[in-house]
């Protein structure tokens, strides 16, 4: 989420939401009792949050956390907070990655080319974004036409 000035109502949700798409994707690991000792630390973090910059850091975290998952979960918790706030986990640093992936003009390894797929997943019903759609596809299809 882009974590500039966004009121408190606004962070407090997303964070909420963020728990709620992590338990939901996580449910087997909900009978683990650090787990659940963790999604407890961060609601109450969330909720006793006085600060706009106390609150950002905390959902920083959480973020980390969620994008650290096994990579299916981390996957699922992302659409998931993407089909209710219209964003992704750190949509910000995943587009500075995409963005010097366009600029270079190619794909150098796997790691590359699946978030670049992840990125045309996420975004391409979104008519905002068409413009950077086109040239992920292009690069997307370079490389697998190089690959063959």
């Amino acid at each position: 989420m882009v974590l500039k000035k966004t009121d408190d109502n606004e962070l407090r949700n997303w964070g909420i939401g963020l728990i709620q798409a992590i338990k939901t994707v996580c449910e087997r690991k909900a009978e683990q009792p650090l787990f659940n000792d963790v999604i407890g630390i961060f609601e109450n973090l969330i909720h006793d949050a006085r600060t706009n910059r106390g609150l950002k850091s905390i959902i920083k975290e959480i973020e980390l956390w969620a994008l650290n998952l096994d990579p299916g979960d981390a996957d699922n918790v992302n659409r998931i907070m993407f089909t209710n706030f219209g964003k992704a986990l750190g949509e910000d640093s995943i587009f500075h990655k995409v963005n010097s992936i366009i600029k270079k003009g190619s794909i150098k390894n796997s790691t590359e080319f699946r978030l670049l797929i992840e990125v045309l997943d996420l975004y391409s019903d979104d008519n905002a974004k068409q413009d950077i759609i086109k040239s992920i596809s292009q690069l997307v299809f370079k490389y697998e036409k190089e690959r063959l």
